[in-house]
This record gives structure tokens, sequence and C-alpha cells, in this order.
């Protein structure tokens, strides 16, 4: 049960003469529940059905401000922000459920590669456990293929949450994956690569996604194009000072990043001739393919950024953007 619009949105943006304050939003969204619980109950054959609300960004505001009560045989279910972070606030409680993803299309997200470390699977899915929020779960991984191994630990640990501890975990599937001789040098690839993607802020999940390289490079090339200078509304999270300060930010974070991505390819070369041959394609599309990946695509947002910088002469911008589309051609 619940409401939203359409394209998977906020419903007021689709709705004529919606209402425009939280509180009246919140009284559509129960009317809505109400009246579908009311169909249900009505054309059920089964005398107490299971009802659930998945609440997706909106809906969890409203839920975490209290604004929104659902009645009370509907099975709240708290969703995380697409990177593996539940957006309860710390109000997640006995009887209620999650909805998890590994992978999420939109926004900051990755769209090829894994994007949620272990050790949040493992925080996260054991808040919601010992809350004893375990009434119902939903695992929606996008893309599955790339992230075959948060998926598999999202899945071990929503069975079986007190079995060991992310470390334990990780070693357990380096090994079941690439054998015994490989596992430790396939281990230290994994963590170098959560540990390297360009920071933007200080929250734990800050870090570049593979779609989010596109969206800024796109951003910031656009604006050069129309010599617009203005500061971006949609990418708040910089704190920029104004459009220099932006973009001088941007080039910065891609900087610091390179230096992290090359040793993640190093630590990938390392561990590639001790792979056994018959793991050696999934080693290449799961672990060497999603760093490369990450690398090129740092290295073009950055050379975009260089090209955009208020001031850059134009031969240094000529440079600048043709060096990011080499970069955008090796990702590709």
């Amino acid at each position: 049960v619940g409401l939203r619009g359409r394209y998977d949105r906020p419903f007021w943006r689709d709705t004529p003469n919606a209402p425009t304050t939280p509180e009246e939003k919140a009284k559509l969204i129960r009317e809505a529940v109400d009246r579908q619980i009311a169909i249900v109950r009505k054309g059920w054959p089964q005398p107490d059905p299971m009802f659930i609300m998945n609440s997706w960004m909106e809906g969890s505001a409203l839920m975490r401000d209290g604004l929104l009560k659902l009645p009370p045989e509907v099975t709240l279910v708290w969703a995380d922000d697409g990177a593996g972070l539940l957006r309860d606030g710390g109000q997640i409680s006995r009887g209620q459920g999650i909805y998890y993803h590994t992978g999420v299309l939109g926004g900051n997200a990755n769209n090829f590669s894994e994007r949620v470390p272990i050790e949040r699977v493992y925080g996260e899915l054991g808040r919601a456990a010992a809350a004893g929020a375990t009434r119902y779960m939903l695992l929606n991984p996008a893309n599955l293929r790339p992230v075959t191994m948060s998926t598999r630990a999202v899945m071990d640990v929503a069975w079986n949450v007190r079995s060991g501890g992310p470390a334990e975990w990780l070693s357990l599937w380096s090994r079941e994956q690439f054998g015994v001789e490989a596992a430790p040098a396939v281990e230290r690839c994994y963590r170098a690569y959560y540990a390297a993607p360009a920071r933007y802020g200080d929250g734990e999940a800050d870090t570049m996604a593979d779609d989010f390289y596109h969206q800024l490079g796109r951003d910031l090339l656009v604006r050069h194009m129309r010599r617009d200078e203005s500061m971006p509304v949609r990418f708040h999270w910089f704190k920029a000072a104004d459009y220099r300060d932006y973009t001088s930010k941007v080039v910065k974070m891609c900087r610091e990043a390179e230096d992290r991505w090359l040793q993640a390819e190093r630590l990938v070369e390392e561990a590639r001739p001790l792979v056994p041959a018959e793991r050696g394609e999934f080693f290449q599309a799961h672990v060497a393919t999603q760093v490369d990946l990450h690398l090129h695509l740092n290295r073009m947002l950055r050379h975009v950024a260089e090209a955009a910088s208020p001031g850059a002469p134009i031969a240094s911008q000529r440079v600048s953007v043709e060096a990011a589309a080499l970069e955008m051609r090796a990702a590709l």
C-alpha cells in the first residue's frame, strides 16, 4: 500500500491541485492507504492479509517527522538511500522491515560496479535485526551482474545476521570465488576498491558512484558551452562558495582519488596471476574492470572540471576536453 506519482517520484509532482504542506501530503497518503486496505479486505478471500508499505524517499521523511501514521495492520518497511544506509533516522523498531539496495538507477548510483561495502551491509542489517525489524525484507540489486558480491552478502546476512562479521565474510567469499592462494591478494583489491572513490562530503556514503561521474561531467560541459557560471542547484553536496570554488573542489577530489585508484589497479595486477584460469573471466569482470572503470571515469571528470574552471585559457581547455574524451573512450 502507499501513494507515489508517475515515474517513481512524489505524487504531488504529477497531481493537479496537489497538497502543498507536508501535513496535507501525509494526510492524502494515509487516505489512499485506508482506501487500498478497504479494497483488499472487500475482495480478498483470506481474513487476515499482510499489508506492507515501502517508505521510499519522501515517504521515509514523512514517517521520520511523525506526519504520516500508518494503520496498525500495515508493516512499515524502511528503505535505504540507494547506497545501503537505511533512512529511518534511528527510528526502526520491532515488527517492521527493510527495503535494501545493492544497486539503484539514477542519482549518485552505481550501474556498472559494486557500491555497498560489506561492513555497511552488516552494520545496517545488524541494526535492523537488533531492533526486531525482521518481519519483511526486499532486496533490489538493479543490474545484478555488477553487484553479485554485495547481493550475496545481503542475503547471507539477512538469513543469519550473527554469523561471523564483514572481514570473515569477505575472506570466505574471496576463497570461494578465487581459491585459497589468490584469496588474500583479491581481498586487498576489494578493500582498496571501496576505499578509493573520490569523496565530496563527510558522510559515510558521500563517495562517487560510477553514474555520478557522468552526471557531474555532463552538467559541467553544458555549463561550459553556455558560459554559465551559476552555482549548480542539483549538485548541492559540495558546499562551494561560488562556481570557481565548485569546479576547484571537483578537480581536487578527483586528483586525490586518482592515487587511490592507481594503487587499486596495482593490487589487481598483483592478484591476477594468482587467480585460477577458470575464474579469470569473473576476476576481470568483477574486480579488474570495475577498478579500471572508476579510474578512467575519475580522470574524465577531473579533465572536464579543469576545462570548465573559470578563467582557464582556451588552449588548456581544449587539451583538457580532449583528455576527457580519451578517458571516456577508455571507459567505454
